[in-house]
């Protein structure tokens, strides 16, 4: 019993909300008790359904404002946010924004004002946010950071995901060493109490279950999040996101035997941010 109370696991799903086969997906998950957080994005098209999927539970993950600045539109018209948009008034994608940021050409108060408005249209559906991320760790970047850790504090949301997993030598490396470098560039006196994060390197693939019950060996004691995106692929999600089948290969990795075994094996409990 020691063994499980000093080491336990945040298992959460990001891109909740993202299509209705998205989360489809990740309430499979939750469904198994595999899954105990989300990270909900909410303006993308399957928000709506997501959210009324979750009332519908007996029993609710942890949920969490996955803010979106890299895909399709704002909450807010883009002439309210013109550095976050492009002529079309859809958001920039990733090296866009970071473009701008290195260049002084975003402007914080866009950030600030989006950021707000997505927590806000989250909050309206489902109060009780208990943390905040971002897709593709877009508050890794540092105007981004600010802006999240600000909206954290005085919207009394406690936890804000650190990005800073170590850097091994399996798959991923080259993204979460970039991840942690931006990061320590936007480190700020005010960040609020951090949790370890693990999985951000991890791609569904063939090597991912193997990639993951790895990440799970090496969990320290404490409270660590392990960040999963699990998913039914559809052709809905193809317009937005590159990302497909490797959502089903975690699916599938997630709802396997071999995770279940692990599991049981009663020296990991699995919890989620309200409880950390």
């Amino acid at each position: 019993m020691a063994a499980i109370a000093d080491r336990r696991v945040i298992v959460n799903a990001d891109d909740y909300g993202f299509t209705t086969g998205v989360s489809a997906g990740i309430l499979e998950c939750v469904a198994a008790g595999v899954v105990t957080s989300v990270s909900v994005m909410v303006n993308t098209p399957g928000f709506d359904d997501g959210i009324t999927r979750l009332r519908a539970l007996a029993r609710a993950p942890g949920v969490g404002l996955h803010l979106n600045l890299t895909a399709g539109a704002p909450i807010l018209p883009g002439r309210q946010v013109p550095t976050l948009v492009d002529a079309r008034g859809r958001l920039l994608k990733l090296p866009l924004l970071m473009a701008r940021i290195f260049t002084g050409a975003l402007d914080p108060g866009d950030v600030e004002r989006e950021a707000r408005a997505q927590l806000e249209r989250l909050r309206s559906a489902w109060p009780a946010v208990d943390h905040l991320d971002s897709h593709q760790h877009a508050h890794a970047l540092p105007v981004v950071r600010r802006t999240l850790t600000r909206l954290a504090a005085t919207a009394g949301v406690r936890w804000v995901r650190s990005p800073t997993e170590p850097v091994g030598r399996h798959r991923g490396a080259l993204r979460r060493l970039v991840i942690r470098a931006l990061w320590r560039v936007s480190r700020q006196e005010s960040d609020g109490p951090v949790l370890p994060t693990v999985g951000i390197g991890l791609s569904g693939g063939a090597g991912f279950a193997d990639d993951l019950l790895g990440v799970l060996e090496r969990v320290e004691p404490g409270v660590t999040e392990v960040v999963v995106h699990p998913g039914r692929a559809e052709p809905e999600l193809a317009a937005w996101d590159p990302y497909l089948e490797q959502r089903d290969a975690e699916l599938a990795a997630l709802l396997s035997p071999r995770l279940r075994e692990r599991l049981a094996r009663g020296d990991l409990a699995l919890t989620d941010f309200r409880a950390a």
